[in-house]
């Protein structure tokens, strides 16, 4: 099956696209998967001074129907009870296997590549579990446990009802959520009914398996000659010397989705259920729980029907397999007729049964042979059914279509078709369930156009975010195939977003191997999911470039349409297209060398410095060129790109593309300023005017700037009020920044005997590349031009709050619709120190710069109003030109960094052009810790041996209506004692209806002790020897 043959739309099928589980020797799907494949039977034997430790009766030893050996699980005792929001003492009274279903619940759906608290649509849940062995052996024998806590609480701990409605409270689920006890065949049948939920609409994706935990875990069996306990804790499927199988303990679940839904959502597809069945034996077998050839017969043919497929298309066959001589018989009865129905076929189809590997799981058994299967049609490779020598004489493949598989062999494709194989699971009480496995299609995704990547980690503690992140270095390190882009993707949209949070901007993934043993390389923070406001600042003139945002143009669509828009709008006003200015072609010659000024260039006012300043790294900053010490070679592109009529609208266009970038990723501002030029941005992305308007504004207001006669503009780190001083009508103060930033502006002349005077006083200071004085009286000859152009401008009024910087608050409606305003928006000073005050009283907000360079943000860290905790929120969207990085790396960082801040991306904008797929990685690394009630020790209890041999659960009621009941006193009259009691010990001891109480009581007065029979409901008698 692949994507390029066949139609997923409206298809019936099921895909598998997460699986996950614990098992016998093995804690992950691929642990299992290895030992399948390296033949390892994962059966412990137990010592002597194992099993007495665990409490094994010491008598039982001796026995030799004891069988020393079980398939256990490790530590089940163990449960991040704070990641789940349970209390210590709630996680001590829950049931093992309730918390290892929840665990893996979430695992199986962050193994997907799903968030599992906020799974899109509608999701089920559908499992099982066996009796709480915890409830009777370790916490209904401690009365203190029911004392403490009430029955209720006991209840919902342990019953089986509560094991998927559980999971679906504490994972925010909201789809179907059924128990399903059908014994043995659990697991399957919640598969089989999770897959026609999903294909009935009840919901969107389903969570489907089961789980057996036995408490306690260190402890052999007594062999029975018949039962289903082998004699050895081996299971011999289909052979001659099959006795039963070892009981064992796991958990295992799948997530399950509509396959055409799996498709279109890029989902890792693990396998195709193709079809299903359940039914039931009825009375046609010997007992209730012996197993009936004809119900199992007619349960294959009914999924094989549903698959619409033919049986000589299945290459392999996952059997029932519990190694018991009858079972194994009655089973492969079923399997002939139901394939002789469609074939005489010799020997195609391969046999095997994942219990001679695991044991007998119970309620996990059939989903781990679904596992199994779906991992081999997967990887094609068909693992060895183990401990088969010979046959069962009722058995006979040579004339079948079976062989027993008892090999590691590859599995390929047969007559054109897919891998399929058949899957059965049987339940005592004859409910069976088959289903029919594919292997999955072959899916084609896109390539990244980004250079970089934008990796996440986060976890509830610190411990765990150190886990988190040596897991996926571990990962990347393993699986050199990883896509990283894959690999990224799925850790923004499948991973929640928790308090500790780290990001890593990296390349490939060699780099973020590297980066993530470098704690220097990757940033962090401890923020919740939040909202907070953003303010959009546009950038002026100044810090513009040639090739400002580039490589943006090259990778991101939505900024490249944009830019591309504003192109075409202006083309028409500007008579050439302002693409071939912004981004000239590379080969660009350079211009003809122009004298060196009369006047030093401002950056000769910044000191040497004291040691030789390095040459650029690759991708770094160029300190020479920051510092002024590197010319830079000037192109015919560069002069004519710093003209006042290309350079302003540029500035504008990629200030308005950026916009639309973050706004398309989901950062949306709730309020806008700019600076200078950028208020005009800031304006139209406010909608106080079109797109249209804003750029045929610019654009005339930009020629007529050129017109006029030149000016110069210098930046100087002095207040307003401490540059007052020096103006007149030929310098004025443009634009004040701050208490130690201001820009002056006037005529080349005057301007360049105050950069004269600054030089004589040892003032910094730095020429703006910009041709005109802008805000100053030198604009004032095109004032009248200027109000004739506003008037073909529609004004309307600000959608969202912006900050003028005429007046240095938040405008009004009757000011931004003034054509006025923005004639005295020239010619006046801009009040950015303004401004920057009244965004800095949110202590909460966020500054993100929009427009080449960090200058606004710099201006806001040295505001007064800012603190130092405001800084990680004042962010840039665009490097300088000294700061030779990337483009995309570098706006990533930023993206990264608001994520820091708690903010929500839009990760369907940030891929609205790519298909890339959610693929398996590490699943959140739990912090467990000891959550345990431990069984009362009874070697502490004389007689407790004698008794074990009887009632192997002391206290263990016949009738489940008395396992929960409140205690009830009443009190009366202690008749004086006969005799003087002995000097031995005193006890008090319940009667019990099975004489157990009884004999305890003799066994004590025989050693001398005191003894007090307490009976319900009736006179207590005393009694001592």
């Amino acid at each position: 099956m692949d994507d390029n043959s066949e139609n997923f739309e409206d298809s019936p099928y099921i895909a598998v696209i997460g699986m996950s589980g614990r098992f016998p020797g093995a804690d992950t799907v691929e642990k299992l998967w290895q030992n399948l494949c390296d033949g390892v039977e994962a059966i412990t034997h137990f010592s002597d001074e194992e099993l007495l430790d665990a409490g094994t009766d010491p008598e039982l030893l001796s026995n030799p129907s004891y069988v020393k050996a079980g398939v256990i699980l490790e530590d089940v005792d163990m449960f991040d009870a704070s990641f789940f929001g349970l209390t210590p003492r709630e996680a001590q009274i829950t049931d093992p296997q309730q918390r290892l279903f929840l665990e893996e619940a979430w695992n199986v759906i962050e193994r997907a590549g799903y968030d599992p608290l906020t799974c899109p649509g509608s999701v089920g849940v559908f499992g099982g579990a066996a009796l709480s062995d915890y409830l009777l052996n370790n916490l209904l024998p401690n009365p203190d446990v029911a004392g403490s806590v009430g029955r209720i609480p006991l209840v919902l701990g342990n019953d089986k009802d509560s094991l998927t409605t559980r999971v679906a409270y504490l994972l925010n689920l909201t789809g179907p959520c059924y128990t399903v006890q059908t014994y043995c065949s659990t697991s399957m049948v919640a598969t089989a009914t999770a897959c026609d939920s999903l294909l009935n609409g009840a919901c969107d994706m389903a969570l489907a398996g089961g789980v057996m935990v036995m408490v306690p875990q260190k402890a052999g069996y007594l062999y029975q000659e018949g039962s289903i306990a082998s004699p050895d804790a081996r299971c011999r499927a289909f052979d001659i010397k099959a006795k039963g199988t070892p009981l064992g303990n796991g958990v295992g679940l799948v997530l399950l989705k509509r396959l055409e839904d799996a498709v279109a959502d890029g989902d890792t597809i693990h396998a195709v259920i193709r079809g299903w069945a359940v039914n039931n034996d009825g009375g046609m077998r010997v007992g209730y729980t012996a197993p009936g050839v004809q119900g199992q017969t007619a349960v294959i043919l009914e999924a094989l029907a549903n698959a619409e497929t033919d049986a000589e298309s299945i290459g392999y066959f996952e059997a029932h397999g519990t190694g018991t001589a009858l079972g194994d018989a009655v089973e492969f009865r079923a399997m002939v007729r139901a394939f002789g129905e469609y074939t005489r076929k010799k020997q195609f189809c391969a046999v095997g049964s994942v219990k001679t590997n695991v044991g007998h799981l119970d309620r996990a058994a059939g989903v781990t042979g679904l596992i199994k299967t779906v991992l081999s049609v997967r990887h094609g490779q068909i693992p060895a059914s183990l401990n088969y020598e010979e046959p069962n004489p009722d058995i006979d493949f040579t004339d079948t279509p079976f062989y027993m598989n008892t090999e590691l062999r590859p599995w390929h494709q047969a007559d054109g078709h897919p891998r399929r194989a058949g899957v059965s699971s049987f339940g005592m009480g004859g409910t069976n369930a088959h289903l029919i496995v594919e292997e999955p299609p072959q899916l084609s995704f896109s390539r990244s156009g980004r250079t970089h990547h934008l990796l996440l980690v986060s976890a509830k503690t610190e411990p765990a975010l150190d886990d988190a992140v040596r897991q996926l270095q571990l990962c990347f390190e393993t699986e050199s195939r990883t896509d990283l882009a894959d690999a990224v993707y799925t850790l923004q949209v499948g991973r929640h977003g928790f308090e500790h949070r780290r990001i890593l901007v990296c390349k490939h993934l060699k780099d973020a191997v590297d980066s993530l043993t470098d704690p220097g390389r990757y940033a962090g923070t401890v923020q919740p999911t939040q909202k907070r406001p953003v303010t959009f600042m546009f950038s002026g003139v100044g810090d513009h470039y040639v090739n400002m945002g580039r490589e943006l143009y090259d990778t991101e669509p939505v900024f490249r349409q944009t830019v591309d828009l504003c192109a075409d709008i202006l083309a028409s006003v500007l008579g050439c297209d302002i693409r071939t200015v912004l981004y000239p072609a590379k080969s660009e010659t350079p211009a003809p060398a122009v004298p060196e000024p009369a006047v030093p260039a401002p950056e000769t006012a910044v000191p040497e410095p004291a040691v030789p300043v390095p040459e650029p790294a690759e991708g770094g900053l160029n300190l020479r060129q920051m510092l002024g010490r590197e010319k830079k070679t000037v192109t015919v592109s560069d002069e004519r790109f710093h003209q006042a009529a290309m350079a302003q609208p540029s500035v504008f266009v990629v200030n308005y593309a950026l916009a639309c970038l973050w706004r398309s990723w989901g950062i949306e501002p709730d309020c806008v300023v700019g600076y200078s030029l950028g208020e005009y941005v800031a304006a139209c992305v406010a909608g106080v005017f079109s797109l249209e308007d804003a750029l045929v504004l610019v654009a005339g207001r930009a020629q007529m700037i050129e017109r006029l006669p030149a000016g110069s503009m210098v930046a100087v780190p002095l207040s307003a009020e401490e540059v007052s001083p020096w103006l007149n009508e030929k310098i004025c103060l443009a634009i004040a920044n701050g208490p130690q930033n201001s820009v002056l502006a006037g005529s080349a002349e005057a301007m360049s005997d105050l950069e004269t005077r600054l030089q004589a006083e040892d003032i910094v200071f730095r020429r703006l590349e910009t041709s005109h004085a802008v805000h100053s009286s030198m604009m004032s000859a095109m004032t009248e031009e200027f109000e004739a152009l506003l008037s073909e401008v529609k004004f309307s009024r600000p959608a969202m709050p912006y900050l003028s910087n005429v007046t240095g608050t938040r405008i009004t409606a009757d000011e931004a619709a003034d054509p006025g305003y923005w004639v005295r928006h020239l010619t006046r000073t801009v009040r950015f120190d303004s401004n920057l005050a009244e965004l800095l009283a949110d202590p909460e907000g966020i500054l993100l710069e929009i427009g080449p360079g960090q200058s606004l943000g710099s201006f806001a860290k040295q505001h007064p109003a800012c603190k130092k905790g405001q800084w990680p929120r004042i962010l840039p969207s665009l490097r300088n030109d000294y700061n030779h990085v990337s483009d995309t790396a570098f706006i990533l960082e930023t993206l990264g960094r608001l994520w820091l801040t708690g903010m929500t991306i839009d990760w369907a904008g940030f891929y609205k052009e790519e298909r890339r797929q959610r693929i398996m990685l590490p699943t959140y690394p739990f912090q467990r810790e000891r959550h345990w009630i431990d069984s009362p020790d009874k070697s502490l209890i004389p007689g407790a041996s004698a008794v074990n041999k009887e009632n192997k659960a002391v206290g263990k009621k016949d009738d489940i209506a008395d396992w929960f009941y409140a205690p009830f006193w009443e009190p009366v009259q202690l008749p004086v004692a006969e005799q003087s009691p002995a000097k031995g010990k005193n006890w008090l001891i319940f009667e019990d209806a099975r004489g157990v109480s009884r004999r305890l009581a003799q066994a004590l007065r025989d050693r001398g002790d005191f003894v007090t029979l307490v009976r319900p409901l009736r006179q207590a008698q005393g009694s001592g020897s």
